[in-house]
């Protein structure tokens, strides 16, 4: 089984297909914003001005962090905005500090 045929993965694009929302598509399925908009990325079904960019210096052949230093920004920020590569992996198990954390974001929102 490939990668991007996780569960986590397949799920991500059925409910964004059913919502159109990256937020809603996330706090749903207990993962990141990041990684939800990475998934549609990767499967051309969301892009931003950034992430067209960021594709377009990549083709050229810039590095992550040739093209961080080119937009002023960090290495992290861009690969927000790059699709999968080598798949996606399942996460891990949350730590209690996570889930402690996670709750506490709940909490304030």
């Amino acid at each position: 089984m490939r990668k991007t045929d996780s569960e986590v993965y397949q799920k991500t694009i059925a409910l964004y297909l059913e919502n159109s929302s990256i937020n809603e598509t996330a706090k749903s399925l207990g993962i990141s914003q990041v990684k939800v908009r990475r998934i549609l990325i990767t499967e051309n079904l969301w892009c931003s001005k950034t992430s067209l960019l960021i594709q377009r210096l990549l083709e050229q052949g810039l590095t992550v962090s040739a093209i961080a230093e080119e937009l002023s920004t960090t290495e992290k920020a861009v690969q927000q905005y790059m699709p999968y590569t080598r798949g996606l992996y399942d996460p891990a198990p949350q730590t209690s500090d996570a889930m402690r954390s996670a709750e506490y974001r709940r909490r304030i929102n």
